[in-house]
This record gives structure tokens, C-alpha cells and sequence, in this order.
């Protein structure tokens, strides 16, 4: 009976907004998982990064961090706050240290390019990880959520840390030499920054 219960709202909640994210989800669960109606939803997502991750933080704001990981790694492509999201929130569930530190590895390791965390939410999931001691990208995230946000110092000190753990990253350079020019008005410290970018 609850089971019925539970598919009449997920049909009455895509009917209403066919791309519910989470009811779509929800759906594949109550088919067990069968490949129609995961193809289904993945379809609609299009693999962007950024759907799979508004649906997972939809269900850990209820504490389903199970469906959230789920979610998570539904999407197959390379995007560190997937993996950063996913062992925040295995961490959250009392999931194993091991794993927690093999997906802040993976997602220090993953290729930074078009990542531009710009949610609140994205703050604790990346401090977690610099609380975790994987600063040399996550602190590099970070700070660019910071300086979008105005918080420019802030903003500096996690490149700096960044710039210390990973020194041939190139892209925190770029940004501390934008940042000791603009805000620090500092063009020796700028140029410096900018010498040391490959």
C-alpha cells in the first residue's frame, strides 16, 4: 500500500514537472533499478554535472544521503564536486574514513576545468575537505567561490595555501597575480605570481 502510495506522488509530481530530478530518481528506485527507467532519467539530465548535483543536495537537505550518493554517481563524468559532494556526504552517513579519503583524492585529482563552485552549500562541502587536509585544489575552489562573493582576503589566504601544496598549478597563480594587482595593488607581488604560472 505504501509502495502505491509512494508511485502515485512520483507520477503526480513528473507530471507537473517532468525534470523533478529527485522524483525521477525516486522512480528508478521503485522500478528497481531497471535500465528503462534509468535510461529515462539520464536522458533528461544530460549527463550535466550540475543537475545531478542540485537533485543529490535536494536529498541530503532530508538526510537521504544514500539516494544522494546514488545520485552522485549516476553521472559518469569527470567533475570534482562530485566527488567532493560524495564523501561529504559519506562522511555525513558515517561512512568509512578509507573511502571518505579515496574520494577527497579522487576529486583533488580530477581535471579542474569548468569548475566554478557558486553555491553556499559548496563552502562546507569544500572545507570539509580542507578540514580533511586536501587543500592543494579544494582551497583553489574555494577561494574562487570567495572572490565571486567579495570575500577577496579570504579569497587570497586559500590561494596562497593552494599555491603552497600544488606550486605547478597554474591556474592559482593566474588568480593570485589578479588578486595582489586589483586588490592589493601590488604589481611586484603580481608579477611574481604571474612568473611562476607555466
Amino acid at each position: 500500500e505504501r509502495l502505491q502510495e509512494a508511485e502515485s506522488w512520483v507520477e503526480e509530481n513528473l507530471a507537473l514537472d517532468p525534470f523533478d530530478f529527485v522524483s525521477g530518481y525516486e522512480k528508478v528506485i521503485l522500478a528497481g533499478g531497471r535500465g528503462q527507467e534509468r535510461g529515462k532519467l539520464k536522458e533528461k539530465m544530460r549527463n550535466f554535472h550540475e543537475n545531478y548535483l542540485m537533485a543529490a543536495r535536494d536529498y541530503a537537505e532530508f538526510g537521504a544521503y544514500e539516494e544522494a550518493m546514488g545520485m552522485l554517481r549516476e553521472c559518469t563524468c569527470e567533475q570534482p564536486m562530485l566527488r567532493y559532494y560524495e564523501a561529504y556526504y559519506t562522511a555525513g552517513s558515517g561512512g568509512a574514513d578509507v573511502r571518505v579519503k579515496e574520494l577527497l583524492a579522487e576529486a583533488e585529482d580530477c581535471c579542474p576545468d569548468y569548475c566554478f563552485p557558486n553555491k553556499l552549500e559548496d563552502i562546507g562541502v569544500l572545507s570539509f575537505a580542507i578540514d580533511q587536509g586536501y587543500i592543494r585544489r579544494a582551497a583553489c575552489y574555494l577561494w574562487n567561490l570567495f572572490y565571486d562573493k567579495l570575500q577577496w582576503k579570504e579569497a587570497v589566504e586559500l590561494w596562497e595555501a593552494s599555491a603552497s601544496a600544488d606550486p605547478d598549478f597554474a591556474m592559482v597563480h593566474r588568480n593570485l597575480a589578479l588578486a595582489y594587482y586589483n586588490k592589493q595593488h601590488d604589481g611586484k607581488k603580481a608579477r611574481g605570481a604571474m612568473e611562476k604560472a607555466p
